[in-house]
């Protein structure tokens, strides 16, 4: 990861720390593994969600994050990335320090469903110091770290959630079409970049935010 690419996806999908209300419901993103690389990206995100106290407060806070932040449970130790045994841990989680920091500042701002994916399997729901933890199965491509828990999820879909006035309830829709593997493509299954097409990044109109309030 280096800042020059992270704006490169900039450039296509908009920034990678946001914060909008819609309907209200507040949505808020951010890219963690940011943590800890010193960045100009990392100072962003710290400041935006240290903000987020300060910003109008809708009847819910939906927050997303790529990264798992914690494989088992929020107090569990750093992992090593040179221990074979614990590279996927490490790979797959934040940091201690900046995981502890990152979740109290989600309890301040009044979070209360978190949605995570990365490893591309499903876990039960979590809830952790009143917020709800998904992590979510996948939308395409193939779960990992399946074999670790028999509770473990890797059917295609994606979480559907309903918002009424007693809360915000969360439904996995499993997708009509379900395959075991994708065939590869690039390294890690990844396309070189001259290969991507990233013109659907480009359709519109965006969701549009709630109008200021003066109450």
């Amino acid at each position: 990861m280096t800042g020059r690419r992270l704006d490169l996806f900039s450039s296509y999908f908009g920034p990678i720390h946001w914060s909008f209300l819609h309907r209200d419901v507040r949505f808020t993103g951010f890219y963690a593994a940011v943590a800890g690389s010193g960045l100009p990206h990392e100072e962003r995100m710290w400041k935006m969600l240290e903000r987020l106290p300060e910003l109008p407060v809708g009847e819910h806070h939906v927050a997303v994050m790529h990264y798992w932040p914690f494989i088992e449970q929020l107090d569990e130790p750093d992992w090593d990335l040179t221990n074979a045994d614990q590279y996927y841990d490490w790979y797959f989680s934040i940091d201690l320090p900046h995981r502890r920091r990152l979740w109290d500042l989600l309890k301040a701002a009044g979070v209360e469903i978190l949605f995570c994916g990365h490893v591309h399997t499903g876990r039960p729901v979590q809830e952790v110091e009143g917020i709800r933890l998904y992590r979510t199965p996948p939308a395409g491509n193939t779960g990992r770290l399946a074999e670790r828990w028999p509770e473990a999820d890797t059917r295609f879909g994606f979480q559907r959630c309903d918002v009424s006035e007693s809360g915000i309830e969360v439904t996995f829709v499993v997708g009509d079409e379900q395959c075991d593997e994708f065939d590869s493509f690039g390294p890690w299954g990844h396309p070189a970049v001259e290969e991507r097409d990233y013109s659907v990044a480009q359709e519109h109109p965006p969701l549009v935010p709630d109008p200021p309030r003066h109450d």
